[in-house]
């Protein structure tokens, strides 16, 4: 499976189970044994539907 593939699955596992990753990127993505890729840090992650304090227009993720 491509790499891509392997990401939006993981994206959708979590959604599955309410959880938005909100920093993904290619830093966020290790490979593994046969190209395995593996989504991580769920660091700034949130629950679906949840309310928090992070306003509507605030920019959450890794700065450049």
């Amino acid at each position: 499976m491509h790499i891509v593939e392997q990401v939006a699955h993981a994206v959708y596992a979590a959604h599955k189970i309410g959880l938005v990753h909100r920093d993904i990127k290619p830093s966020n993505i290790l490979l593994g044994e046969n190209d395995f890729a593996y989504l991580i840090d769920f660091a700034i992650a949130r629950v679906l539907g949840e309310t928090g304090l992070t306003g509507t227009d605030a920019v959450v993720g890794t700065l450049r």
